[in-house]
């Protein structure tokens, strides 16, 4: 930009008011479709990233970390330090897991995920329409 331009404005925060809802403490309603349509673009998957969590030198789970404001994370009651540790009562014990856990909830209606947050288990609950 020239000099004395203005700034570029800002990217606007994703709005996912049309298809999550929070339906009560640790519980949110998604809409299929809509998740569906913002995970097609690899460009939307910003707002935190995830990594390995290690316990006692043993795989634990998947780390939330730099989770912003407006990202797709925190719409789903996730925050930054928050580990996975299972989902529907399996335990993401192994990267491969992890992903073999992705791919079976891709058609769940229900889906309980346990989460440590601040040393604190945590279990989030969420329902697909």
């Amino acid at each position: 930009a020239p000099p004395g331009s203005p700034p570029a404005p800002a990217a606007p925060e994703e709005s996912f008011a049309r298809w999550v809802h929070a339906t009560g403490p640790g519980a949110v309603a998604i809409d299929r479709t809509g998740l569906a349509e913002h995970l097609r673009d690899p460009a939307r998957l910003h707002g935190g990233r995830v990594v390995p969590a290690y316990r006692d030198g043993a795989y634990h789970g998947i780390k939330l970390v730099g989770v912003r404001s407006g990202s797709l994370f925190r719409a789903l009651g996730l925050r930054s330090g928050d580990v996975v540790t299972a989902v529907n009562g399996q335990p993401i014990d192994s990267p491969a897991r992890g992903l073999e856990l992705y791919d079976a909830l891709q058609s769940a209606s229900d889906i309980t995920v346990r989460i440590e947050r601040h040393g604190r288990d945590e279990t989030l609950r969420y329902t697909m329409r």
